[in-house]
């Protein structure tokens, strides 16, 4: 079982991909944390970033977690769930 950790870099209201990410994991038994403060709370993590003047600030989230995927509108285009999700 593992811990995910699941960041909305930027958005008032967690996002489509986030909630699909959230429910995914849960179902497979993984514990899901909402906006990590330590790398120590998780042992991956997904971020996603909608608006592109995010993006810099976003990608610093990479000292704090070594193991983080970064998708949405604001990293780039073409980047997708993986067909697991849906």
């Amino acid at each position: 079982m593992a811990r995910i950790g699941l960041i909305d870099y930027g958005s008032k209201q967690v996002n489509l991909a986030i909630m699909k990410l959230a429910a995914y994991h849960k179902s497979i038994g993984n514990t899901v944390v909402l906006n990590p403060k330590t790398a120590a709370e998780v042992d991956h993590v997904y971020c996603s970033v909608i608006f592109s003047w995010h993006k810099d600030k976003a990608l610093k989230l990479a000292k704090i977690f070594p193991s983080i995927e970064f998708g949405g509108t604001g990293i780039d285009l073409i980047t997708k769930l993986p067909a697991e999700v849906f």
